[in-house]
């Protein structure tokens, strides 16, 4: 199974890249005290050293870089946040959904959270070779090739094998475990094993058990996606934390025709790409993403140069091949190809998932000439 593990982008990319996130009036920013877990000295990345900010009602509160001093703040508009200490402002972004905010001064970053911790997403990617054992078929039982669907005659090819639904302390919680509808050799044996992995790993560990061992559960949510392209299936299943909003990705290519779990080779080119142009397209495409998402970033960093380092290295390590390789393609639900890439990140770890639509997606200009400098 590979896999890769990332930290959430900069927290004032956070709300364009989760569309649960919704801007919250300034009362409700929880008060109390956020613990820095990353900081940036020009492009230079440490882990937090015990700075720490309380933000208490009526816009006052504590803030500690070097020494405890008291400060003021204050919220303009509904998310950008200006703290007032002896030293002079900081400025930056809070997401109260997330209990993390952002705070700059000069050319140093802080990251604050309430947990001391930033989210974090994880992507599974299955292929055939890792679960599906092979044996040598004989002439009895070798299996044959399942017609496979044509266009324009899709019917539901994924079902919920197992559906829950609860409140537990206010919060509605929701479980779907998926289930291909098809009769194709293999499809059983596929069948048992998403629900081995998702309901009895996920859903009865994580869930059942931890609300009996631990009192809370470990995930709040379990939900899926299904595209197909002809003979190609692909589930994307999303399982999200119930104590942050970091989650988990399980990512099923399937070939209907025969039954198996596809290799990301056969999906590319049942799209018309070779694994080397999937790379090099997948190279634009992610420096794009990173373009587009950054792009208040860059303009604050035109009229402040310091910024250009820190920048510089999400490009290098967005556009590598390390990240470019980690890609990974599944038919999407409009059956187009889309993708799973990791994007750097300035935010605690090296670099996040997310999924992107492959084929259209617009290649930045910006980037463009970025590269070409």
């Amino acid at each position: 199974m590979k896999k890769f593990i990332a930290l959430v982008l900069a927290l004032a990319l956070l709300c364009s890249l989760t569309a649960c996130v919704q801007n919250v009036p300034a009362q409700s920013i929880p008060y109390g005290k956020y613990l820095c877990y990353s900081a940036f000295s020009g492009a230079e990345r440490r882990d937090g050293n015990g700075e720490w900010l309380r933000l208490q009602p009526g816009g006052k509160g504590e803030l500690c870089i070097t020494e405890e001093v008291a400060i003021e703040w204050e919220l303009s508009g509904e998310q950008e946040i200006t703290v007032t200490a002896p030293d002079g402002q900081y400025k930056g972004m809070v997401y109260p959904h997330e209990e993390q905010l952002m705070l700059a001064k000069d050319d140093k970053m802080f990251f604050f959270s309430m947990n001391g911790k930033s989210n974090y997403e994880t992507v599974h990617v299955t292929e055939e070779s890792l679960l599906i054992p092979y044996t040598e078929p004989t002439e009895t039982d070798a299996p044959t090739e399942t017609e496979a669907p044509t266009e324009g005659n899709y019917a539901a090819y994924v079902t919920d094998a197992f559906t829950e639904r609860f409140e537990f302390d206010g919060m509605e919680l929701e479980y779907h475990v998926p289930e291909i509808v098809f009769d194709g050799e293999g499809i059983d044996y596929l069948n048992e094993m998403i629900y081995g992995q998702l309901y009895e790993d996920v859903y009865q560990k994580n869930v059942e058990d931890a609300i009996n061992e631990y009192g809370m559960p470990g995930y709040a949510y379990m939900t899926y996606i299904w595209g197909i392209s002809e003979a190609y299936l692909s589930i994307v299943v999303t399982i999200t934390y119930y104590a942050s909003s970091g989650a988990e990705f399980e990512i099923y290519n399937v070939d209907l025709s025969t039954g198996q779990l596809a290799s990301q080779t056969e999906v590319l080119a049942h799209f018309g790409y070779t694994v080397d142009a999937f790379n090099e397209k997948s190279r634009d495409v992610m420096g794009s993403v990173l373009f587009d998402q950054y792009a208040t970033f860059l303009e604050e960093m035109e009229a402040d140069p310091s910024l250009k380092p820190m920048f510089d290295d999400l490009v290098t390590r967005t556009t590598s091949d390390e990240y470019v390789s980690d890609a990974t393609p599944f038919v999407g639900t409009d059956g187009k190809l889309w993708m799973v890439a990791p994007i750097a990140s300035i935010a605690g770890a090296d670099r996040y998932a997310q999924v992107i639509e492959f084929e259209s997606y617009p290649i930045s200009e910006a980037y463009l000439n970025y590269i070409a400098d």
